[in-house]
């Protein structure tokens, strides 16, 4: 029985947390919004900052995944992102 309450404290806290990264994330874009429509000549730049890091994050993401051997879970959640919306 600890396990499972373990185990559901631990998806309380990562849910938690993806909760967070997801505020950033949208503060973030917001902001890059506002800047690219205060500053039209950053929108190259900025354009660019977002496509690297969503790209390092993928790679990153990738990697984790084959590091502990689970490439057909990532494929499932790359799946589940691409045509979910």
């Amino acid at each position: 029985m600890k396990d499972n309450k373990d185990n559901s404290a631990n998806l309380v806290l990562l849910n938690n947390n993806l909760d967070k990264v997801k505020e950033i994330l949208q503060d973030l874009l917001i902001s890059s919004l506002e800047e690219i429509k205060n500053n039209p000549s950053s929108e190259e730049k900025i354009l660019t900052l977002w496509c690297n890091s969503i790209k390092s994050f993928n790679d990153f993401f990738f990697q984790e995944f084959e590091r502990t051997n689970n490439k057909k879970l990532y494929k499932r959640i790359m799946r589940l992102v691409m045509f979910k919306h």
